[in-house]
């Protein structure tokens, strides 16, 4: 527990720190290694041995992928922006740039929808759609899992 809890305080916070400026840039190669350094700090956090599956340290320590971790920091900086206090508020009403070379955060525009012209205004609001994404991206990982060769299913889930 201790260990898991460390990597938590410690290498998500390297690994998030920007994610929502680089989480739409970067590539899938990049995201392996990433991918690879979580599972291999899961790994040591929880005992498994080496051959353990990636999907399995998932669901027993509950976090989330990189990509789906970071992708969500990304939308949910999106969805900050529509507030109308927000220093970024100006960029939600730009138009879409005529070519588009690099990813930015415009690319979750379809995910993250706002309730209306003028921003989002009401703070209850703000927590619902902010709990909306988060749900958004704790189904859309489970439903990524490859089912365990030994259950032929996903496994249960752990009761402490």
């Amino acid at each position: 527990m201790t260990l898991l809890l460390t990597y938590q305080a410690l290498g998500t916070s390297v690994i998030d720190y920007a994610a929502p400026v680089w989480a739409p840039v970067i590539n899938d190669t990049t995201w392996r290694y990433l991918q690879t350094a979580q599972n291999e700090a899961l790994r040591i956090a929880t005992g498994c041995h080496k051959m353990s599956h990636a999907d399995h340290l998932h669901v027993e320590t509950k976090l989330l992928r990189v990509k789906f971790h970071s992708e969500l920091l990304a939308k949910q900086c999106r969805l900050s922006c529509y507030q109308s206090h927000h220093p970024c508020h100006h960029v939600t009403s730009l138009p879409a740039p005529a070519r588009n070379m690099k990813g930015t955060l415009m690319k979750f525009n379809n995910e993250v929808v706002p309730l209306s012209e003028e921003g989002i205004t009401d703070a209850d609001i703000y927590r619902d759609c902010l709990r909306t994404l988060h749900s958004q991206a704790v189904i859309d990982a489970r439903e990524n899992f490859v089912p365990n060769r030994v259950l032929g299913a996903s496994p249960p889930d752990l009761t402490s």
